[in-house]
């Protein structure tokens, strides 16, 4: 779907473990994949499009790591999510196709954020609805 791979953070709903991964498809796409092969409800908890790619992101947690790309929820990662993520899929869509067509930049999108990014996608809709009238 998208040319560029982004990191995403999932969360187990009931062992509290977080996947650090990255996908090119649609979030929710890639969260049924994960989902078929858990017994854990998986939650999707933020997609990240800055400058540390997934590896740089194990290195800095690695001390968190359980397994493979399965992290306890450590209070740092939860803040790294927390502060450096847009946390709407929806939102994060929007954000990487207008970064891919080149209407936005990493740094305007990861500005706006998760809010701000789902105000410009409804105008956007708006706007799309009423030329389509």
């Amino acid at each position: 779907m998208f040319s560029n791979p982004f990191v995403y953070f999932i969360q187990g709903e009931c062992t509290g473990l977080i996947k650090i991964g990255k996908t090119m498809t649609l979030i929710e796409q890639r969260l049924k994949q994960l989902q078929t092969g858990s017994p854990d409800k998986l939650n999707f908890l933020g997609g990240y499009l800055g400058e540390l790619s997934e590896n740089d992101i194990h290195t800095q947690f690695q001390e968190y790591r359980l397994h493979g790309e399965w992290f306890r929820a450590s209070e740092s990662l939860k803040e790294f999510i927390s502060k450096n993520c847009i946390h709407d899929a929806q939102a994060l869509h929007y954000a990487v196709s207008e970064i891919e067509n080149g209407n936005m930049t990493v740094n305007e999108a990861m500005a706006l954020k998760t809010k701000g990014l789902l105000g410009k996608h409804s105008e956007l809709m708006v706007k799309l609805f009423s030329d389509a009238l």
